[in-house]
C-alpha cells in the first residue's frame, strides 16, 4: 500500500472514531464532571476549577418533564470536589435504568452552556 493511501486511510478512521464517540450518548464522564454508582448511591465529582451546577433525572422520565436550570447551593459542586445522592431521590429513578447528568457551570445559563452526561445505574 503506498503512503499516501495509508495517511487517507488513517485521516478516515480517526474522523470516524471522532464521529462515532460524539455520537455516543453513554458517557460516564466528561473532562468537566464525573458519575458514579455504588450502593444506590450517585456520586458526582466536579473535576475543574470552578463550581458546577447539576439537575439528575431518570433517562426515560426525562422526555416528559419541563425544567429550567436553577443554580444554588442545593445543586452546587465547589471546586475539585464531589456530591453524593441517594439514587431514590432522582426523579424517576428506577433500578437498573440510566440517568442523566445535567450539569452547567455558570449562575444563569443559556441552553448551549448546559451539558450532559448518562450514566448506567446496573
Amino acid at each position: 500500500m503506498r503512503p499516501i493511501t495509508q495517511i487517507i486511510l488513517l485521516v478516515l478512521f480517526v474522523c470516524l472514531g471522532i464521529i462515532n464517540c460524539s455520537d455516543n450518548p453513554v458517557e460516564f464522564k466528561s473532562e468537566e464532571i464525573e458519575g458514579k454508582v455504588s450502593k444506590n448511591k450517585l456520586t458526582i465529582s466536579n473535576k475543574i476549577d470552578k463550581p458546577n451546577y447539576y439537575f439528575v433525572v431518570e433517562r426515560e422520565s426525562a422526555v416528559h418533564i419541563n425544567w429550567a436550570p436553577i443554580s444554588n447551593d442545593e445543586n452546587k459542586i465547589n471546586p475539585q470536589q464531589n456530591k453524593q445522592l441517594d439514587l431514590n431521590d432522582v426523579y424517576g429513578f428506577q433500578d437498573g435504568k440510566q440517568i442523566i447528568i445535567y450539569y452547567w457551570s455558570v449562575v444563569d445559563p443559556d441552553a448551549q452552556a448546559i451539558k450532559n452526561i448518562v450514566v448506567d445505574t446496573k
